[in-house]
């Protein structure tokens, strides 16, 4: 689990680093939290083809005020703030898990404000 976290932030690090931009955008809710990928069941780390949903979640960043935001039984991968922090943009697959040789994904934005999960696409 501190392996995901860190990765996170270690990410949205770089991400924000590279905007060009010496201002880095404040977070939707009123602390800083963390958007991480959580297990609903025990199972191998890091996730493999083995179709264990992993949901999407935030915390704070002292580790409390945990939520889980999803809930559909799919794998999600590789979540990330907008650089508002009003949206979490993430991979879904529909089909299989991550490494199935037949599996299908699409890019997913989940609204903190309304609650809502769209296809980017949409």
């Amino acid at each position: 689990m501190r392996i995901i976290l860190l990765c996170q932030v270690a990410s949205f690090a770089f991400l924000a680093g590279c905007s060009g931009s010496t201002t880095v955008a404040q977070p939707f809710t009123a602390a800083p939290q963390i958007v991480y990928m959580r297990p609903t069941a025990s199972g191998p780390f890091p996730p493999g083809p083995n179709n264990i949903p992993w949901e999407i979640a935030v915390m704070n960043l002292d580790g409390s005020g945990r939520h889980q935001l999803t809930s559909d039984g799919k794998f999600k991968f590789l979540p990330q703030f907008s650089p508002d922090g009003s949206k979490i943009i993430y991979t879904k697959y529909l089909v299989g898990g991550y490494g199935s040789p037949n599996a299908q994904t699409d890019i997913f934005v989940y609204i903190l404000a309304t609650a809502q999960e769209r296809a980017a696409a949409a």
